[in-house]
């Protein structure tokens, strides 16, 4: 089995990249991408690790675009590259998350929950900062019952703690991946909120970017709608991937190695379609 999209403590993730590819390796996993957000920082100790227990690790990265609805996420798949080639834009991300993050903070504090900031960092560990660290914060302060109610009641768009990023310009972040020797697939499309005939109309204009795929195949969704993901893909021409967006074991709708509501095994084939 393969992973295309999975998150280890230098974003959001539960386990350390080295715990991560442990992880995947007893499951047999034998070529995972490590996806986390806004960094790559992950890569170089779940490679290390990866080479010892016989896991070809790649490297990649999901980062945020700028988008006026949904949650429009860029995945870059085999960013082999990247060291010299995203360094001006990683900082400016960064950036950009830790703004949002002491604006979600200052709500919380608004809406009578105790306790700051760098409490919600020594929670993430040292790492990157996301919505999951609030949560779980959220959960321990006794004002949510679990990650889900925590997006769905707190942190989710709408909702009191909501607070949207900026992000970059997709021409940007697509350029930007294939400087790499990357390939820019949009992760979990059905996060965009679009209608078919609204995405369809999108592709026309992402495409010619320089788009490359679609992660059609996601843990969210069944596989009747991959279906339609991939066939909006192919009458593009560009790929359909699959990914779990895998996060931790507690998330057991995300399986490491596994697409769609189904849960189907990812098979090794689709990598010579992804990377030659």
């Amino acid at each position: 089995m393969i992973e295309l999209h999975c998150h280890s403590t230098a974003s959001d993730g539960y386990f350390s990249p080295v715990e991560l590819i442990e992880y995947a390796a007893a499951r047999g996993i034998s070529t995972l991408c490590l996806t986390d957000h806004d960094t790559v920082a992950g890569f170089e100790p779940a490679y290390r690790a990866g080479r010892s227990l016989g896991v070809r690790v790649i490297p990649g990265i999901e980062i945020e675009i700028s988008h006026p609805s949904g949650s429009f996420h860029l995945l870059g798949l085999g960013i082999h590259d990247y060291k010299g080639t995203m360094d001006d834009v990683l900082p400016r991300i960064l950036e950009d998350r830790e703004r949002r993050n002491r604006k979600i903070a200052k709500k919380m504090n608004q809406l009578g929950v105790p306790g700051e900031y760098r409490d919600v960092q020594q929670l993430a560990g040292g790492e990157i900062v996301g919505r999951p660290h609030f949560a779980e914060y959220l959960i321990r302060k006794g004002f949510a019952l679990d990650i889900p109610d925590a997006f769905e009641r707190f942190l989710g768009p709408g909702q009191a703690l909501y607070v949207p990023r900026e992000g970059l310009e997709l021409k940007e972040a697509i350029d930007k991946i294939h400087r790499a020797g990357g390939k820019a697939v949009i992760a979990h499309p059905g996060t965009l909120h679009m209608s078919w005939t609204k995405l369809k109309k999108a592709l026309e204009q992402w495409v010619p970017l320089g788009l490359d795929g679609l992660e059609a195949f996601h843990s969210s969704v069944k596989l009747r709608e991959a279906r339609k993901f991939q066939k909006a893909a192919d009458e593009f021409g560009i790929l359909s991937t699959p990914g779990s967006d895998f996060h931790t074991p507690e998330h057991s709708h995300r399986k490491i190695g596994h697409y769609c509501v189904e849960q189907v095994p990812m098979d090794e084939s689709i990598l010579e379609d992804i990377f030659g």
